[in-house]
């Protein structure tokens, strides 16, 4: 949202929403607009250039009525580029003898099946957006292949603290493994891959008056 606000400028129109914007602070002023709420419950207005979405779909069942309510909002041929992770990329390419770390990652994929939600939604990132409307531009994939003490690991480590209680539930993992993953995201030498990020660049196709695109 600060490059937005900075590359459109105080004649721009930047909004944020968010259920808990605790992390928009200093975005007080004009281009900025902060709203707090619920997407749905929220009037933001409409005819965007373009629309960001990060880590979003991957936590909601109603996934496509997001995608379509944003594509509404913007403008035609406006730009909406979304990034959402694929958490099984770990089970399927980490060592099958870091027992404990796979089985912490299991119980993450586990986490959001549990949740009727999908683990790897990324992967499927591309034919959500077409079958909500979207033209593709340009697709993207980062495989998060980290050491220890890295942004990325203590991220993880602190989302495996955090979610603990959840992991443990899904029987997947013991205690001693979220300590030895934890341990881990802290060890500079030690080196995994926790998830993938896909990004995808999207174009809204606006239905013609007679019927065409």
């Amino acid at each position: 949202m600060h490059w937005m606000g900075e590359t459109v400028g105080p004649q721009g129109r930047v909004v944020g929403i968010d259920k808990n914007t605790k992390h928009l602070q200093g975005m007080d002023r004009s281009p900025w607009h902060i709203i707090e709420g619920d997407l749905f419950d929220s009037d933001f207005g409409q005819g965007f250039d373009l629309a960001h979405g990060r880590y979003v779909l991957v936590h909601n069942t109603n996934d496509m009525a997001i995608l379509k309510k944003i594509h509404d909002r913007l403008k035609p041929g406006g730009l909406a580029l979304f990034e959402e992770p694929d958490f099984r990329s770990p089970l399927d390419l980490n060592n099958p003898m870091d027992r404990p770390v796979q089985r912490v990652n299991r119980g993450i994929c586990s986490m959001y099946t549990k949740m009727g939600l999908d683990p790897a939604y990324g992967l499927r990132l591309p034919e959500k957006l077409c079958a909500a409307g979207y033209e593709i531009v340009e697709v993207d994939a980062a495989l998060h292949l980290c050491p220890g003490n890295s942004p990325i690991a203590k991220m993880m480590a602190a989302s495996t603290d955090a979610l603990r209680e959840k992991y443990l539930a899904t029987g997947e993992a013991q205690e001693a493994d979220l300590e030895a993953y934890i341990a881990n995201a802290f060890n500079p030498e030690y080196w995994s891959i926790y998830y993938t990020t896909v990004s995808v660049l999207a174009r809204a196709i606006k239905p013609h008056p007679d019927g065409k695109r």
